[in-house]
């Protein structure tokens, strides 16, 4: 008895409680529930009420400039620029710089770089022809990441070396290499970007990437070789291969070389050095005929007669036979 009394006022306070909820806040009514479920939805109807309220504060407007108005243009929100080594070092602050350099001759040293840059030096200002190019870069994106240069992780950890206190980096690489440097760095800024290969500059990028030790780009510079060498383009790999001693290239690139002499030979003795030439027509896997590599031989030797000797033609013409040599010599004459 005194549970139903209790449980009947319970019920009857409840209900009057929730109407004047009701309509204090222009909610709907609640459904009608047996005494028995009434306790549990009330729970639940009850969250639902404080979760389901809309609120909209005004907050205020972002008002810096306002605040700072002698902001220049370029702060101001409005010009967002990505973190680039192509910026000034004071505009990125800039915390590491990399100098390049390559050895020429006694002549202007003048390369085009890849980001559309130039810049040169005359024997007249340096005792050796050098080029120089600065990057100003930044630690985080050369050691950090997917796309981070093991070299530079490593040397950025080492305070013993004379880098750590001056923040400069002078390395020499070769004209090839020093030209497909921007691309490297681009690759390790930004994820996004697609990657300019060539026939001309993967072989550099593929030294590169070893040499700094960037595992990404060395993947996706074997994939673009994969697809790109053919026998069209062998030669260009070929040169490029024996610059960087690249074993893998050189024995591929060769291999393609000697097998479609007979329809590249001409193109092969007008555009390789002569040792290389003689690499190719001493290859094992050499396929042409033999008034065909007498003709590419004779047009080597009117092409690049000061490079051809006796032991060059020697050794192109006793690979193949002694009757070669006269049908070569013949041509000269």
């Amino acid at each position: 008895v005194y549970a139903f009394i209790i449980r009947t006022v319970y019920v009857k306070g409840l209900s009057q409680f929730h109407k004047t909820a009701t309509a204090n806040s222009n909610l709907s009514p609640l459904p009608h529930y047996s005494s028995a479920f009434l306790l549990p939805y009330e729970h639940k109807h009850t969250r639902f009420i404080h979760t389901n309220i809309e609120m909209s504060l005004d907050l205020g407007d972002y008002d810096y400039h306002e605040r700072h108005p002698f902001n220049t243009s370029s702060e101001n929100g409005n010009d967002v620029k990505r973190l680039s080594w192509r910026m000034s070092p004071e505009e990125s602050w800039s915390d590491w710089t990399i100098c390049l350099s390559v050895r020429k001759g006694r002549e202007v040293a003048t390369i085009e770089l890849s980001d559309g840059g130039s810049s040169s030096s005359s024997s007249d200002d340096l005792l050796l022809d050098e080029f120089h190019k600065e990057f100003h870069v930044h630690k985080v994106q050369l050691s950090i990441g997917e796309r981070k240069s093991e070299y530079f992780a490593r040397l950025f950890r080492n305070n013993q070396v004379l880098e750590a206190h001056t923040s400069i980096s002078n390395i020499v690489l070769e004209s090839s290499a020093v030209k497909a440097f921007p691309v490297l760095l681009d690759f390790m800024y930004y994820s996004d970007s697609a990657l300019p290969l060539s026939s001309e500059n993967a072989v550099a990028l593929r030294f590169l990437a070893q040499y700094f030790g960037v595992r990404e780009l060395f993947t996706c510079v074997n994939d673009f070789v994969q697809k790109d060498l053919t026998f069209d383009n062998s030669h260009v790999y070929l040169m490029e291969a024996e610059i960087y001693q690249d074993e893998r290239i050189l024995y591929h690139s060769t291999k393609i070389c000697a097998e479609n002499f007979q329809a590249i030979g001409g193109k092969l003795a007008a555009t390789l050095p002569a040792h290389l030439f003689q690499k190719v027509v001493c290859s094992p896997f050499l396929s042409c005929e033999s008034k065909a590599l007498s003709l590419c031989v004779a047009h080597l030797c009117e092409t690049q007669p000061d490079e051809v000797d006796s032991d060059l033609l020697l050794a192109l013409t006793d690979f193949r036979s002694v009757v070669l040599t006269s049908t070569i010599l013949s041509s000269i004459c």
